[in-house]
């Protein structure tokens, strides 16, 4: 039971053999995703004491059965499940969608230089801006957004720009 899903599945690491190495890199992995989700959303975090683990198994088996990566799209996953849930507050809003431009910005491979994700429940949006170069630090403006029409409550795009007017191309996470 040795493939890459079983290292970001609590369920699956456990049936792995106790004192395995197998076990143990699951383990570390398993920290390596607490890290990158509760480092950016402390919020989150305070609403499953003592160590966000309850919320985290159940989440991270989630979304390896639905074959979703570990990735920057996962607080908007977050968001939503939330908000469903009737547990989203103005506050875990803001902290997730930061922490998705953030990982955006730090994990983009391509020629784009800034998102620009809006929700409209709260009135949020934020603007995060690679860094231009390496004395240049990543920047991340909250924005004004009531010219952008759309039917939907959080929305992203991506631009080579750096310009929130130049934002135009709308997309709405899909994952169900």
């Amino acid at each position: 039971m040795s493939n890459f899903s079983t290292y970001l599945s609590p369920s699956k690491a456990r049936l792995l053999p106790v004192n395995s190495r197998e076990r143990s890199i699951a383990s570390h992995s398993l920290r390596q995703a607490w890290h990158y989700i509760f480092d950016y959303c402390p919020t989150l975090l305070a609403m499953y004491p003592p160590s966000g683990k309850e919320f985290l198994d159940v989440f991270l088996d989630k979304i390896e059965a639905a074959n979703i990566s570990l990735n920057w799209k996962v607080f908007f996953i977050i968001l939503d499940d939330h908000k469903k849930a009737g547990t989203l507050t103005e506050d875990l809003c803001a902290e997730l969608m930061m922490a998705a431009a953030i990982r955006w910005t730090i994990s983009d491979l391509t020629k784009a230089q800034s998102i620009f994700i809006v929700e409209k429940n709260f009135g949020h949006s934020i603007l995060g801006e690679k860094a231009a170069g390496i004395d240049d630090d990543k920047t991340f403006k909250v924005i004004l957004h009531d010219n952008i029409d759309s039917t939907n409550d959080l929305f992203f795009s991506v631009s080579t720009s750096r310009l929130a007017e130049d934002h135009s191309n709308w997309e709405v996470l899909n994952y169900d």
